[in-house]
């Protein structure tokens, strides 16, 4: 009543007056509550979005660093598969070489075989010729050259037969060199029997070399044959190490692009974690300010419910 009385206005005024300040009071408590909550939806659906790019980024990385972890252990499995694989095809290498070393040395032997026979048949003729052409003539008037020169060829063919792979006749060949040196000459049947023997042996040393070379050959091929294998195994070997440098190579590449993902999606996490903390300070504002404005709106409300009650007398 006592603002009435100052006033010196109509309580009817007064209340006129009034209700369009409390009417503003409302239309404006209602447009910043409409403010807050589209602020407040705003910074929410923006943590929230923030929020869910950032868990995406993480589990980005994760996959990232599976992924990674599969080629380190590629990378470490092939490495040690190449060592082996190195290690491998410089055995087979090895092997190749003493193979071809071993065909090398069967080739010799057949040129020395070859050499060492046609010395002893070369021997052989020589002897049978002596017999037939001279010492088994009418009359048997050898001579002591004669004699020594045969027995001398004797000689040289045991010794070529003792010191090669033939050796099993040298026995014979001593034997005939007993009976010549006992019984001489004179006698045409031993001189007959002597023949016979040494084509006997000569068949023999023939045949004996036509089998030591047929030996030899079948040898050689053998050998050549593991050469060939040999030759497989290095070069699958040599395609497995190539097989395993490029999927070396390859692991090491993915580990660096890789890593170089991980350094771009730490720094893409990190900044979206300052953004994010952004987002979390302008919504932590935006509440501080509607906490204001509840308190001055409550504080306006109250003044003008007090004037209105003073007024009105309530």
């Amino acid at each position: 009543m006592q603002i009435q009385q100052d006033l010196e206005l109509p309580t009817t005024e007064i209340a006129t007056r009034i209700a369009p300040i409390q009417q503003a009071l409302e239309d404006t408590a209602a447009k910043f509550s409409d403010f807050y909550n589209a602020q407040a939806t705003s910074c929410n659906s923006g943590k929230s979005q923030m929020s869910d790019f950032i868990g995406k980024l993480q589990n980005d990385k994760v996959a990232i660093g599976a992924e990674e972890n599969k080629y380190h252990t590629e990378f470490e499995s092939r490495g040690a598969a190449l060592e082996s694989e190195q290690s491998s095809l410089r055995a087979y290498q090895a092997e190749l070489h003493e193979i071809e070393e071993e065909i090398k040395k069967e080739i010799e032997n057949l040129r020395i075989y070859g050499i060492e026979a046609e010395e002893k048949l070369v021997l052989l003729k020589y002897l049978r010729d002596i017999i037939i052409d001279e010492l088994m003539k009418e009359p048997a008037a050898q001579s002591f050259i004669q004699l020594k020169v045969f027995n001398d060829k004797m000689r040289q063919l045991k010794v070529l037969l003792e010191k090669s792979h033939d050796s099993k006749y040298a026995p014979l060949v001593t034997s005939l060199l007993t009976v010549l040196e006992t019984r001489g000459f004179s006698d045409q049947g031993i001189l007959q029997n002597i023949l016979n023997v040494l084509s006997k042996l000569q068949e023999n040393l023939l045949a004996f070399r036509e089998k030591q070379e047929s030996n030899g050959k079948q040898n050689i091929e053998n050998i050549k044959e593991r050469g060939k294998n040999k030759v497989i195994d290095i070069k699958q070997t040599a395609h497995h190490i190539a097989e395993s440098r490029s999927i070396v190579a390859n692991a090491e590449h993915q580990i660096r692009r890789l890593g170089k993902e991980q350094e771009l999606l730490d720094h893409e996490i990190q900044r979206k974690n300052h953004e994010l903390s952004f987002w979390s300070e302008l919504c932590h504002y935006a509440d501080e300010l509607n906490v204001k404005a509840e308190k001055w709106r409550s504080e306006i409300g109250s003044s003008v419910s007090e004037a209105t009650s003073a007024v009105f007398g309530h």
